[in-house]
């Protein structure tokens, strides 16, 4: 097993299959691990940084912080609502 596949299951198993981002239940097959601050800004591989998201969640966010990519889903509260059941 790789360090990466390690940690991302220790990520997984320890915060849970729940979007960091959106809230909903992930499937094991569209967890995405992403960095809260992500790495182009300073954010470290620790895992403090290292959240569950669904893959729609983490491709919207992208480089963005969490705060910018809020800010991006409140003016585009369709896509927002789109997420949920």
């Amino acid at each position: 097993m790789s360090e990466w596949s390690g940690k991302r299951d220790e990520v997984i198993r320890l915060r849970g299959q729940v979007c960091y981002l959106c809230g909903e239940h992930v499937p094991m097959d569209d967890i995405h691990i992403d960095h809260r601050i992500p790495r182009i800004h300073g954010g470290s591989n620790d895992f403090d940084n290292l959240y569950v998201s669904c893959s729609t969640c983490n491709l919207q966010k992208g480089s963005k912080s969490v705060d910018e990519f809020k800010t991006v889903v409140m003016n585009d509260l369709d896509w927002f609502i789109s997420l949920q059941p």
